[in-house]
């Protein structure tokens, strides 16, 4: 790891996204999933209401839909093959926090 840094998730959701819940609800919850969690910074943006910080953030990562999980390496560096812009079931999710430790 560098310089003792975690890899990070950083969550992007809005209370009126079904999919958001659902990630939520089903896999983020999930045994697996939450067996990996602390191996993470785990960061979750509420994007429901628009804000100088979203735009910025919406321009530097692409942000087009919500949900959208991006996944950041321990050395910082944006992960663009492992963004997720839809739900995903436990077990692919945690395939996609294996690919990035």
């Amino acid at each position: 790891k560098y310089l003792g840094q975690l890899p990070a998730i950083i969550d992007f959701y809005a209370d009126w996204c079904a999919a958001c819940e659902q990630l939520e609800q089903n896999t983020f919850s999930h045994a697996q999933v939450k067996a990996l969690a602390s191996d993470f910074a785990f960061i979750k943006f509420d994007a429901t209401s628009e804000s100088p910080e979203l735009t910025k953030l919406r321009e530097k990562y692409s942000l087009v839909g919500l949900p959208t999980i991006i996944f950041i390496s321990s050395s910082g560096v944006w992960l663009k093959e492992l963004t997720l812009t839809e739900y995903e079931e436990p077990l692919a999710f945690r395939k996609r926090m294996d690919r990035a430790r």
